[in-house]
């Protein structure tokens, strides 16, 4: 509820607090559906998936109310324009509705995270989708889909009447201004207190390090806009709404459930989380007894009425020692029934403390519950803020009761109360695994009655007595295994006293034996050492004489290598000295080719003077010198040959040695005068063929 709302409701005169009260309570009208889409055929019904539990029922000032297991009440009124509604979740959370043509809702959060899901009737299953938009807040694509069932007893919903329809604005979110919520309209009807001075007042620096923020009660004006404030998660959504429902008045506040509830928030402030709580409003002075005193009776028995309803099959808890075991259908305690827990009142029928039993004795208490009379709920809270989580207690059935716990990372776990038949009560944890309620855990407990402690003891006289025998047994073997272990060991006596003298006897034996062995080892040994050393002397000869003929081999295996080299050498100088003389006579050739071209040159220049034409190419086979043919080096076989142009122009030359397979001929193009050119063959012989011709020339070159 909006903190304007809780001092406005506070400062009420008692009259009109009754009124309201007692308007809230007054059994719903008929309304329109056709405003609500499907949600008009929801109205005053139950649905399930076997792991959550929704209803929707309708409220005050036309609006209705969807509570679900371990989720906080919203409340839902029409928006603005038709085919729109606005459901206010928490203070933090709020969500726009549109109406299908189907009479499907679209919601749509307000703020940057828009977390669209979709509401629709399929047949007698009720349908909730997670929903992909588009930038046209168009459904393109369902991510997720859970179907519920009634649960209620009663048939699907009648066919629904033609729905109102609205059409779904673009990402910028809906336009013109929302309807305020419930609480907000009781606000602006109601007039504001002034603030208390006792309120105002700053607080200690001593009381900022041990209670909470709290802001000042009654309503003051705002000079500047406030900042908005920041999203807080449901559980701590979950600690301010249940402060403004159960502690906001100063009677309230004067409550353990309250102290516990403003030290967990004070750790959740000190943690950085805005959590804002105020001051209670300062009360009236109670009212005169007699009829208001009969009125406040009246009103505790239907509140007696309501808390029991609402604890379920935790109200068989109360003022009952109980104890937790594991194991059915006996149950059998692991330990002593002096370990157990008890459910103790510390306000009656308002404040419900739990506590250990510890050898019969109750320890501290660990947590508090206590009545939410706005909400019609059981909210229960930790002593030690440390632990940090809320309990919500849900009645499924007149067998089964929720436990429903939120933590501050928004993990949320249940535990499930079922009676048995027995008087005990069976527990069930469960935790969300991948989308869907687990089982983590079953245990199960019993009263401490007289009787169940009376059957307890004599179990364990029993179990007593059960060890007692198996300890006479277990003495009885022990006796036995002693005997069969003493008649052991001496029979292992008489066997080894007559193994020694057996040995004795072999050993005299075997030391005779053994002295005769002793002398024959030695001739042995004698002979061996002569046998040996007469191998020696003929294996020493053996070697002479084998290193003599290896010495004579070697030596003659030099004096052939030697005259090889010899001959080697002289055949090498005598193929260096027929190349000399080639070279020479080639050298001679050419010089002798020189003359007699430079000879022709000079008459055929003197001719063509003389009869006055034009001069003519000289033949290049008659200016290009011989081949001159030498063996290949860089083969280390085979021939190579080289020429000279000694022509005035660029001469073509083609070269060819004889090879096994035939000719094999190479050619150089353009060779410049005075240049020379040589070619070599692997495969090639001493016979090389040559053909010239002037560069240009349309003459082909000859062949071999």
């Amino acid at each position: 509820m909006a903190i304007s709302v809780i001092r406005a409701v506070l400062l009420l005169p008692l009259c009109l607090l009754l009124a309201v009260v007692a308007r809230a309570e007054e059994p719903a009208v008929a309304r329109d559906p056709a405003p609500w889409g499907v949600l008009g055929q929801l109205a005053g019904t139950s649905w399930s998936d076997k792991y959550l539990n929704y209803r929707w029922r309708w409220g005050p000032d036309n609006s209705l109310l969807e509570s679900g297991s371990g989720f906080p009440t919203a409340t839902i009124v029409q928006g603005e324009r038709p085919g729109t509604l606005v459901q206010y979740y928490t203070s933090r959370h709020t969500y726009d509705g549109y109406i299908g043509e189907d009479g499907s809702v679209l919601w749509i959060r307000r703020g940057v995270l828009k977390m669209p899901m979709r509401i629709r009737l399929d047949g007698d299953e009720l349908v909730m989708e997670k929903v992909k938009l588009d930038d046209a807040n168009r459904v393109v694509r369902v991510t997720r889909e859970t179907r519920y069932r009634r649960v209620d007893g009663g048939t699907a919903p009648a066919t629904a009447p033609t729905p109102v329809v609205a059409a779904v604005p673009a990402m910028q979110g809906p336009t013109g201004s929302l309807p305020p919520a419930p609480e907000a309209r009781l606000a602006q009807a109601t007039p504001t207190a002034p603030a208390s001075p006792a309120t105002v007042a700053a607080p200690q620096a001593s009381e900022v390090k041990q209670a909470p923020v709290v802001a000042a009660a009654g309503g003051t004006a705002a000079t500047a806009a406030a900042p908005a404030a920041p999203t807080l998660s449901d559980f701590d959504a979950l600690l301010q709404s249940t402060f403004e429902d159960m502690c906001a008045s100063a009677t309230e506040r004067k409550s353990r459930f309250c102290d516990a509830l403003v030290a967990l928030i004070a750790k959740r402030q000190a943690d950085g989380i805005a959590i804002e709580i105020h001051e209670p409003a300062p009360e009236k002075p109670a009212a005169k007894k007699g009829v208001a005193g009969k009125k406040g009776a009246a009103k505790s028995v239907t509140q007696q009425e309501l808390l029991s309803s609402h604890l379920g099959v935790m109200a068989k808890l109360i003022d009952q020692p109980r104890f937790v075991f594991r194991r059915e259908p006996e149950r059998d305690p692991p330990s002593s029934p002096d370990k157990g827990y008890v459910f103790a009142w510390t306000v009656p029928e308002v404040e419900l403390e739990w506590k250990r039993i510890t050898a019969g004795e109750e320890g501290p208490a660990i947590q508090i519950h206590r009545w939410n009379a706005k909400r019609r709920e059981v909210i229960g809270l930790p002593l030690d803020p440390k632990a940090a989580y809320v309990h919500k207690v849900t009645v499924e059935t007149g067998d089964v009761t929720h436990i429903s716990t939120l933590q501050p990372n928004n993990r949320g776990s249940r535990t499930l109360l079922r009676a048995l038949p027995d008087g005990g009560i069976q527990w069930t944890s469960q935790a969300i695994r991948d989308g869907a309620w687990t089982t983590l855990g079953t245990s199960y407990d019993v009263p401490s009655t007289p009787e169940w402690v009376a059957r307890w003891q004599q179990r364990q006289a029993r179990l007593r007595e059960e060890a007692r025998l198996a300890a006479e047994r277990w003495q009885a073997e022990r006796d036995a295994m002693e005997a069969q272990e003493l008649a052991r060991q001496q029979q292992e006596a008489e066997d080894e006293a007559e193994f020694e003298a057996e040995r004795a006897q072999k050993a005299a034996a075997w030391n005779a034996m053994a002295s005769a062995s002793e002398q024959g080892l030695a001739d042995s040994i004698a002979r061996l050492n002569e046998t040996a050393a007469r191998v020696q002397a003929q294996q020493e000869q053996y070697r002479l004489q084998q290193q003599y003929a290896q010495q004579a081999a070697q030596s003659e295996q030099r004096r052939r290598e030697a005259e090889n080299a010899r001959q080697a050498t002289q055949r090498q100088y005598e193929i260096a000295r027929q190349f000399e003389a080639q070279q020479q006579a080639q050298r001679q050739t050419q010089a002798e080719a020189r003359a007699q071209t430079q000879t022709q040159r000079q008459a055929q220049s003197a001719s063509a003077a003389a009869a006055g034409s034009a001069s003519t190419l000289t033949d290049a086979n008659t200016c290009v010198s011989r081949p001159i043919v030498g063996p290949n080096h860089a083969c280390g076989k085979g021939t190579s040959a080289s020429v000279t142009n000694q022509c005035p122009s660029p001469v073509d030359v083609r070269m060819c040695s004889m090879t096994p397979k035939g000719w094999d001929c190479s050619a150089r193009w353009g060779l410049a005068p005075g240049a020379s050119w040589s070619q070599a063959w692997c495969a090639g012989t001493s016979q090389v063929f040559m053909s010239a011709r002037n560069s240009g020339s349309s003459t082909a070159l000859g062949s071999p």
